[in-house]
């Protein structure tokens, strides 16, 4: 039931359930728990916290926020790129029942992001609460992802908030601590406080903030010292999982793949990671994305190690034209006794049959069959590609794309030119799909990414979908074209639709995962459903220089499942 750490039991998170509440103790820690409000309802993370599968190294973490929780302090999460922070901290959010607003830090940031948003609604202006304020009034918690890409000046607006619970804003309005507010009635009515435009701050209000550490490895903009200091920190480690915990995790996770081959898989990822990236201009290795390659593994049980790690860490390409960091990781494969060249096996698509929102594919491999269940559109119409004449090249491309496909979105690169939106197409019309297709540029903000605001003809100001959030309400195939192109920090923004398949968005609408939105009882009406066919395609050209630069491939790589 329980592991020793640091000399301490470590016990899974249990519930004590009493007459009018419910206790919740992790590790040493109790805390009671309500019933949350059916309006606070949808933004409770759901299927966060698995008890089967999460590992008792994030217990610890688990405790340690619910400690700093109770004491009323804010937390700071420090640790490699990936999805790992946040879904620890929405872990435990979902076990303490507390509604979340999040925000996406990026370079585009501003106070009205973080505070109110100026409308302009019946020819009149209004301020709309952002995520911080919402929080604050609500009593919710705050989490501030992405610290380290925002510029220094914008932040430190927080700091007031952090230290006194107390803000300005930009209405007229003024946040008030709870302690202060509570004294302030003591000498006024509350109708009083209300016309003085004082609002009071929840008790139950918390901010959590992730970041990156400190490293040359990982590039972005040092933190304010003050802001810094608001937080108390916790540092989950480069290897947040033990090699035994993950080992067993992904052997739980799929129970038919050869024991070996997830230790080998392991240990490479291991060494990448425990080596000086900054010096051997290495890209961090995406741990949270081995759990892809060992779906291929069983899907494809003679899909050899090299094939199935270079969809999700295509060292071919990233070192092409780096000598030192090539024979890096050819030293590290040889020191492990691991084939490193990817396997020119014959693979084709032998027949589809579609079935609502998906398909059974038919897959031949070096003479061998398989049946594997992919994604497909569930439209009636039949979507036709244009003419194409297919080649073996073609065939094995698109028997790969139908690989990837089976298991994640997917990172297609190749020269201009070179027929990659003509491959799309015809991929697309073999499951049926509908393609948004969203052409990137290097100026595009993170904003105008996920929706663009315009101005009607009544002259009100209102935010328009841009074609990503419309392919993933209608399960559309969203193309991404030139995804090199966009800033990392602006890629960044879209981590949680490729990690969580969730998303906020700048209207204060949020994208939820299909079956995460089913299993609400009454969703509220700014929730909109991601259909489950839903998949993501970008178009990439090579990189150019020795490699891609370490945050940026970072931020590519533990997103999205990679066909080079």
């Amino acid at each position: 039931m329980f592991v020793v750490s640091r000399k301490l039991p470590c016990f899974r998170p249990t519930f004590i359930r009493t007459v009018t509440t419910d206790i919740l103790r992790i590790g040493s820690v109790t805390r009671s728990v309500t019933p949350p409000i059916d309006n606070n309802q949808s933004l409770i993370p759901i299927f966060y916290y698995e008890k089967n599968l999460f590992p008792p190294s994030f217990i610890r973490h688990l405790e340690w926020l619910m400690k700093k929780d109770k004491l009323g302090q804010d937390a700071l999460f420090v640790g490699p790129p990936g999805p790992t922070r946040r879904q620890l901290i929405l872990a435990y959010l979902e076990l303490t029942r507390k509604p979340y607003q999040y925000l996406q830090l990026t370079r585009d940031t501003t106070d009205s992001d973080i505070k109110q948003r100026r409308e302009i609604q019946n020819k009149t202006a209004l301020f709309i609460n952002q995520a911080a304020v919402n929080a604050a009034i609500h009593g919710h918690t705050l989490v501030l992802d992405g610290l380290e890409k925002t510029e220094r000046n914008v932040l430190p607006i927080l700091n007031n908030l952090l230290e006194n619970r107390e803000m300005n804003l930009d209405n007229g309005q003024f946040l008030v601590s709870t302690q202060r507010f509570d004294e302030l009635l003591k000498s006024y009515t509350k109708e009083q406080l209300d016309q003085l435009n004082f609002i009071r701050v929840h008790e139950d209000f918390r901010v959590i903030a992730l970041t990156l550490p400190p490293l040359p490895d990982y590039k972005g903009h040092s933190l304010d010292p003050p802001l810094r200091s608001r937080f108390q920190l916790r540092d989950i480690g480069n290897v947040p999982l033990t090699f035994t915990e993950h080992t067993n995790l992904l052997r739980t996770l799929h129970p038919n793949v050869d024991g070996l081959f997830i230790e080998n898989l392991l240990s490479l990822a291991s060494l990448i990671n425990s080596t000086d990236l900054e010096t051997l201009k290495l890209v961090h290795f995406p741990f949270d994305r081995l759990n892809l390659s060992v779906r291929l593994a069983e899907l494809i049980p003679n899909m050899n190690l090299a094939d199935c790690l270079h969809r999700i860490y295509p060292y071919e390409i990233l070192y092409k034209n780096s000598k030192e960091s090539k024979q890096t990781i050819q030293h590290m494969f040889n020191k492990l006794a691991i084939q490193q060249q990817v396997e020119k096996s014959s693979k084709k698509i032998l027949k589809i049959i579609r079935q609502e929102t998906k398909a059974i594919v038919d897959y031949e491999m070096n003479g061998k069959k398989y049946k594997i269940t992919v994604p497909a559109h569930d439209t009636s119409l039949p979507i036709t590609s244009p003419t194409f004449i297919s080649t073996s090249y073609h065939d094995q491309l698109l028997s790969d794309l139908m690989l990837s496909h089976a298991i994640g979105d997917i990172c297609l690169v190749g020269p201009k030119g070179c027929g990659k939106s003509l491959i799309i197409d015809h991929f697309a019309s073999l499951l049926n799909y509908p393609i948004e297709y969203f052409v990137l540029y290097k100026d595009l903000s993170a904003r105008e990414l996920l929706q663009q605001r315009i101005t009607n003809e009544n002259g009100d100001t209102v935010w328009q979908n841009t074609p990503l959030v419309q392919a993933a309400i209608h399960g559309r195939l969203l193309v991404l074209d030139g995804i090199h192109r966009l800033n990392n920090d602006t890629l960044v923004s879209l981590q949680r639709l490729i990690q969580d398949r969730e998303l906020f968005l700048p209207d204060g609408t949020r994208l939820l995962r299909h079956d995460r939105y089913d299993n609400l009882e009454n969703p509220s009406k700014n929730l909109r459903r991601i259909h489950p066919s839903f998949r993501i395609i970008a178009l990439a050209e090579p990189p150019l220089g020795n490699n891609i630069g370490s945050s940026e491939s970072s931020s590519i790589k533990s997103s999205s499942e990679q066909n080079w």
